[in-house]
């Protein structure tokens, strides 16, 4: 394909630009023409990696392997516009190269990577070309500028006219809230940490040559001044050091390592503090003074930001890097710092909210293959800094330990790239194929039907009158009607059934499991006979058609199945329901609330999230599931009555599950609406007839509550 991006990139710095980077760089991997358009150029010096524009040749980037496939056409940052008032117009300018470069080279589709001004600019590009557009997002845009009222509008808009998003896990839900047809989001968060750039045997970076050579990059004062501070003569080689890379600032954790950094040099210990950082001048004047209080001007060197495929050397480097983010205001924010860390061997020091985000987070040990703290309490941080100095073999281990299960836990590159290839194959198959199902004219309306109707197709083979008499088709159509092979026409109306057929079981993926693939595409193609998809049907409809028709096949089948088969049916039927039917609190006004812990108290309001179904079974599915989630098929199971709540967070996809022993399915059932504490603990005791249980009471409400099953106000 021929891929059109508009997103940020290198000199930007930053986790936005970095996954750009190696999306560009996987997409041309695998063979397709990607052509990139940034205002990475034109970044201010605060957030500039320096010696960061990639030349044209590619040379001295990863993008020199693929630069046949790959070219990035940055906007001009000399350009002089004079207009009143004055602001760079980024979207113009962006849109103005997009609309050139989707023309000359005839892209296939368009994908604008943030959406200010990249996802704007994409829409422009759009609705300029006619070529369909998609959109990915970060953190800070759907957590910050779509909460902005004067963004808002426009922003729906494009979500409405995208051919695709690409969500997260936590937005997928918002997304659907926000009126986007599920079909066209596509959870994608691929991991992008190659381990080429990022391991154990990269070279450690010449940190004299470095700061030499980028000595001239940064012109305002501030630089000038953290140079001849905090230089290359500070440097200690026989002190351990400890390191930070990324933007500086109070929930970045800086100066809480600062200040402890400072109470370890009270104590007499000898290390260097290498921190690769920048950000807003009253920051950086802020970083200043902290680490004169701290007292640590000798132990300091500043860096400034390098080309992300170089950090690894800045890492290997450091005998520890730390990660102290807390209190982020975006809660969503997924920073890729810990995994880089981990990719080199580095013994690595994170924030308990670092930890928490993790996805490898089940196979962490805190001080087995990392250091987890709260980096508030400055004293806690400061031993575990004094651990690294004190114990570097220790410290050396435990960084090796890390590396280990990053090795076994993340894909390799070439698995990445593949699926990154994947996914975008399928984005642009699906727009097709609703362009197909959406486009009104008469002729595309009968062949629509010709290749997702059997019965109409094989009525169409014996008696084409009949079937062309049912549209308003011209002599020339009926006769190019009649020219399509009919061998071609079969196979490519069994390709779209197939296709049809897994976009669809995947929501019934127990069921496919416990039937297996020939037996549910059967019932499939008989459901699909009778019931096509139609253009611009929504999901919620078919898959809910398909389940009832699943459901009602089976109570009727005389085949040999497991007895429990039809409430599993009915189980996925309603978890895809629910699913795919929002609540308020999936609304992005709500995408920064933090579930945070309260304690009970009788006037406490308790509330269950809206999508919280009780289910009474005749099966345990809940072990049911568990079995089948690894590739277990019970022939049969003996029934039992059991009892789920099933509901769903907005920050997940993926429906929660907790299994009720009878007194918790009676108080789960007792809550309608928003009750206190008080109301709730009489109306358990008045039908239970047990009393004197208010304790017991508040520990299952505390319990369900931090499994977001709750709503908690006070």
């Amino acid at each position: 394909m021929n891929i059109c991006i508009i997103g940020k990139v290198s000199p930007i710095q930053g986790g936005v630009a970095q996954l750009n980077f190696w999306l560009c760089y996987a997409l041309a991997k695998q063979g397709h023409q990607v052509h990139l358009i940034s205002n990475g150029t034109e970044t201010e010096e605060e957030f500039r990696i320096t010696l960061g524009r990639i030349p044209d040749d590619m040379s001295g980037t990863p993008f020199a392997d693929v630069k046949n496939n790959l070219h990035i056409h940055y906007t001009n940052e000399k350009a002089k516009y004079q207009y009143i008032p004055y602001a760079n117009p980024f979207v113009s300018k962006l849109s103005n190269i997009a609309i050139d470069v989707v023309r000359k080279y005839e892209c296939d589709f368009i994908l604008g990577h943030y959406f200010e001004p990249y996802g704007v600019a994409a829409y422009v590009t759009s609705q300029a070309t006619g070529v369909p557009f998609g959109l990915k997002h970060a953190g800070s845009d759907v957590g910050r500028l779509l909460k902005n009222p004067e963004h808002n509008t426009l922003y729906h808009e494009m979500f409405s006219k995208a051919g695709f998003i690409f969500s997260s896990g936590s937005t997928t839900r918002r997304f659907y809230h926000a009126g986007v047809e599920p079909y066209n989001v596509m959870p994608f968060a691929p991991p992008t940490c190659p381990e080429f750039i990022y391991n154990p045997e990269r070279k450690a970076l010449d940190l004299e040559q470095y700061l030499i050579s980028t000595k001239d990059a940064l012109s305002k004062p501030i630089y000038s001044m953290l140079r001849e501070q905090f230089g290359y003569e500070n440097y200690d080689s026989e002190a351990s050091s400890i390191g930070i890379y990324g933007k500086v600032g109070i929930s970045k954790g800086s100066y809480d390592l600062i200040e402890s950094l400072g109470k370890l040099k009270k104590r007499g210990k000898k290390f260097n503090f290498l921190a690769l950082t920048n950000g807003h001048a009253h920051q950086l004047k802020e970083f200043v003074n902290k680490v004169k209080e701290a007292g640590i001007e000798e132990n300091t060197i500043w860096l400034p930001f390098m080309p992300h495929w170089q950090v690894p050397e800045f890492i290997n480097l450091c005998d520890a890097v730390c990660f102290l983010e807390r209190d982020f205001a975006i809660p969503i924010h997924m920073p890729g710092v810990a995994v880089e860390v981990m990719r080199c061997g580095k013994c690595l020091i994170v924030s308990d909210e670092i930890y928490e985000k993790q996805r490898v987070k089940d196979k962490l040990e805190p001080g087995e293959n990392l250091l987890v703290v709260d980096p508030q309490d400055t004293d806690a941080l400061a031993e575990k800094i004094s651990f690294v100095l004190d114990f570097p073999d220790k410290a050396k281990q435990i960084g090796a330990n890390c590396y280990e299960v990053a090795k076994d836990f993340y894909p390799s590159f070439d698995e990445i790239a593949e699926s990154i290839s994947d996914k975008f194959t399928e984005a642009f198959e699906n727009i097709k194929r609703r362009e197909l199902e959406m486009s009104a004219l008469e002729l595309q309306s009968f062949v629509n039907r010709l290749y997702t109707d059997d019965v109409f197709r094989k009525l169409n083979d014996v008696a084409p009158d009949v079937t062309e008499a049912l549209y308003q088709l011209t002599d020339e159509e009926k006769q190019a009607i009649r020219n399509i092979e009919k061998k071609a026409l079969e196979q490519y109306a069994s390709s779209l059934k197939m296709k049809n057929f897994k976009r669809n079981t995947a929501s019934y993926e127990y069921t496919l499991k416990v039937l297996g693939e020939p037996a549910l595409f059967k019932l499939f193609d008989r459901f699909y006979n009778v019931n096509p998809a139609y253009p611009g049907e929504s999901k919620l409809a078919f898959v809910s058609k398909f389940g009832q028709f699943l459901e009602d096949s089976i109570n009727g089948s005389q085949d040999d199945i497991p007895n429990y088969t039809a409430e599993l049916i009915r189980f996925e039927n309603i978890r895809n329901q629910l699913n795919l039917t929002t609540t308020n609190q999936d609304d992005f006004e709500y995408i920064n609330a933090k579930n945070a812990s309260t304690t009970i108290e009788n006037d406490t309001k308790i509330k269950l999230v809206d999508s919280a179904t009780l289910l009474k079974l005749d099966y345990d599915l809940a072990q049911l599931i568990e079995l089948l989630d690894e590739d277990e098929i019970p022939a049969n199971v003996e029934e039992k009555e059991t009892a789920m709540v099933m509901y769903f967070v907005p920050t997940s996809p993926k429906a929660k599950l907790l299994s009720l022993n009878p007194a918790a399915g009676s108080l789960i059932s007792m809550i309608k609406g928003e009750l206190t504490f008080a109301q709730l603990l009489d109306h358990f005791e008045t039908q239970t007839g047990i009393s004197g249980c208010s304790e017991d009471l508040k520990q299952a409400l505390e319990f369900f509550h931090s499994n977001e099953l709750l709503l908690i106000s006070q």
